[in-house]
C-alpha cells in the first residue's frame, strides 16, 4: 500500500456548510455540520484537487495522472450527481491550484494564473507569475465582486476577474508566502509567511496592512488560512499548522500593524515634531538641571526636576501607546488536535454553529452598559490522515464588545466530534455514519466532448448544474 496519506486533499465550498475530500480513489462530500457523507464516488480515479461550488452539483477536479483520463493538466468539471463531464479545461503544465465562484474559474500553474468564464470554460486572462509551486491562490466567494489574490514571488498581487484588471499589489511579508485567504466579498485580505509567527490582514482595494495576529513563537507551517462566514461581526480567522494547533483570531478595534502605525505616524508630522521639541526640550532641561546642582540652586533645580519628569512621563507614555499598537494580537482560542503523529496536512474553517440564530452575532450597540456578549462558533478541522474534528467554540466579550482584550473572559473550546472520513483501506466503505444521496458505486461517467459551436449547450449544462444540489432528496 502507498505511504501517501488516506486523503489527497481537501476543500470546504464557499460556505463552509461542506468539505469535499479526494483520495487515490475519487473523492466524498461531507457535511460539517455533523460529519456524515452526504454524496461521494470511488470509481472516478486518483485526484489532487476538487473545489465545490457551493451545494451545487457543480464540481471542479484535477487528476493524479495515474490513468490518462484524469491528466493533472486537465480541470476537469463535472455534474456530480448526473456522473457527467460537462467538460474540461486544458493547462500548458500541470495544476497547482482551482478556485472558483458563480462566475469565475481560476486555474494556478507553476508560473501562471489563467481567468477563464463559468459558463462556457473560456480563457478569459493569462497572468504571468514568479515560480509558485504551492498554487497560493484565493477567490471572493461573491461573484459580483470576484476579487482574485494570488503570490507573485514575495508579493501578493490582486486582481479584478470581472473587469480583468489589477487592484492592488502588497508586500506584508519578508519571508516567502505560505498562505492567502480573502473573506466573502474580498475586502479583507489575510497572509502568512513561511516563518508562521505572524499572520496580517490588509484592507482591499487600498492594500494598507492593518492587523497584524502572533499564532506562536517558534516558527512553524501554516497548512491552512480561512476566514469565517459573513455571520460573524466582528469578522473571524481561523488558521492551523503543522504544530498540530487552531488559532481563531477576531479582526476588531483599531488597526494593529506595525507599517499601518508607522504610516499614519508619517502623514501626521506635526506629531513628530512635537515628539522631537519635547525631546530636545527634555535634554536642555536636564544639562540646565545639572548645572543649577553644581551650583547650589536647589529650588530652581526642584522645578526644572519636576519639568523633566513631566516631559519624560510623556514621551514615555507616547512611546508605550506606539509600542502596544505596533504590537501583534494574540488569538481568543487556540486548539490542540489530539492526533498529529502522522497528519501531513490540516484544512480549518469557521461558522455559526448549526441552529444558532445570525442576530447573536450581530455588531454590538454602543451601550456601554450592557453585558457581556456570550457567542458560540463552530471550528472544524480536516486532517491529511481522513480525520474530521469538530470543536464548539464559546466566546466572551468585555463590555465594549471585544474578544481579544486583556479583560475578555477565556474562551472555552470543546471537542464534541471526532470521526473518520475514509476508512483506511480506502474499500467502498468511505465512513462511519449514515449517508445521504449517494450514487451506485458501480456506475460510469459519461464523458461530454465539448467544440466551440457546443458553447451555447456547455452554458446551458453547466447554469442547469449550478442550479441544482448536489444532494438527492431523502426518501
Amino acid at each position: 500500500m502507498s505511504d501517501a496519506p488516506p486523503v489527497r486533499c481537501a476543500s470546504y465550498n464557499q460556505d463552509f456548510t461542506y468539505v469535499c475530500v479526494a483520495t487515490r480513489t475519487g473523492y466524498a462530500v461531507h457535511g460539517t455540520a455533523d460529519g456524515q457523507r452526504h454524496h461521494h464516488d470511488d470509481s472516478l480515479g486518483s485526484l489532487r484537487h476538487c473545489e465545490m461550488l457551493f451545494s451545487s452539483s457543480l464540481l471542479c477536479v484535477v487528476g493524479d495522472g495515474d490513468v490518462p483520463a484524469l491528466s493533472p493538466r486537465t480541470i476537469k468539471v463535472l455534474d456530480a450527481r448526473l456522473r457527467r463531464v460537462l467538460g474540461e479545461i486544458q493547462c500548458a503544465s500541470s495544476v497547482t491550484g482551482v478556485r472558483l465562484n458563480r462566475a469565475r474559474i481560476a486555474a494556478r500553474e507553476l508560473n501562471r494564473v489563467t481567468i477563464h468564464e463559468l459558463g462556457t470554460l473560456r480563457a478569459l486572462q493569462t497572468i504571468e507569475t514568479a515560480s509558485d509551486p504551492l498554487g497560493l491562490m484565493a477567490l471572493s466567494a461573491d461573484a459580483e465582486s470576484s476579487v482574485l489574490a494570488y503570490a507573485d514571488g514575495n508579493a501578493v498581487k490582486v486582481h479584478d476577474a470581472l473587469n480583468l484588471c489589477g487592484i492592488a499589489e502588497c508586500r506584508p511579508h519578508r519571508s516567502p508566502l505560505a498562505a492567502i485567504a480573502l473573506n466573502s466579498d474580498g475586502t479583507m485580505l489575510a497572509t502568512a509567511s513561511a516563518r508562521g509567527t505572524v499572520i496580517r490582514v490588509t484592507s482591499l482595494p487600498s492594500g494598507t496592512k492593518m492587523w497584524s495576529f502572533r499564532r506562536g513563537t517558534t516558527s512553524s507551517a501554516i497548512q491552512s488560512l480561512n476566514f469565517g462566514t459573513t455571520t460573524f461581526h466582528p469578522p473571524l480567522l481561523c488558521v492551523s499548522s503543522d504544530k498540530g494547533t487552531a488559532h481563531v483570531f477576531a479582526v476588531e478595534g483599531e488597526p494593529r500593524d506595525a507599517d499601518w502605525v508607522e504610516e499614519r505616524v508619517g502623514e501626521t508630522t506635526a506629531a513628530n515634531d512635537v515628539s522631537a521639541s519635547n525631546a530636545t526640550a527634555a535634554a536642555n532641561i536636564s544639562s540646565a538641571l545639572a548645572r543649577a546642582r553644581a551650583g547650589g540652586l536647589g529650588r530652581i533645580a526642584g522645578f526644572a526636576g519636576a519639568a523633566v519628569s513631566g516631559i519624560t512621563s510623556r514621551v514615555r507614555s507616547g512611546l508605550t501607546a506606539a509600542r502596544s499598537a505596533m504590537e501583534p494580537t494574540r488569538a481568543i482560542a487556540v486548539v490542540k488536535l489530539p492526533h498529529t503523529s502522522s497528519t501531513k496536512w490540516s484544512l480549518c474553517a469557521l461558522q455559526p454553529t448549526p441552529g444558532s440564530a445570525a442576530d447573536k452575532w450581530a455588531p454590538p450597540s454602543l451601550d456601554s452598559s450592557q453585558p457581556n456578549r456570550q457567542l458560540e462558533a463552530q471550528l472544524s478541522v480536516v486532517t491529511s490522515d481522513a480525520v474530521f474534528y469538530d470543536y464548539n467554540v464559546r466566546l466572551e466579550s468585555d463590555r465594549s464588545g471585544f474578544f481579544s482584550r486583556g479583560d475578555a473572559k477565556e474562551t472555552v473550546a470543546r471537542l464534541e466530534r471526532e470521526c473518520k472520513l475514509v476508512d483506511e483501506t480506502l474499500d467502498e466503505n468511505f465512513g462511519s455514519g449514515s449517508t445521504v444521496g449517494e450514487l451506485p458505486t458501480d456506475g460510469r461517467w459519461i464523458e461530454t466532448r465539448v467544440v466551440a459551436d457546443d458553447a451555447q449547450e456547455l452554458r446551458t449544462n453547466v447554469s442547469e448544474s449550478m442550479s441544482q444540489s448536489m444532494f438527492a432528496e431523502q426518501s
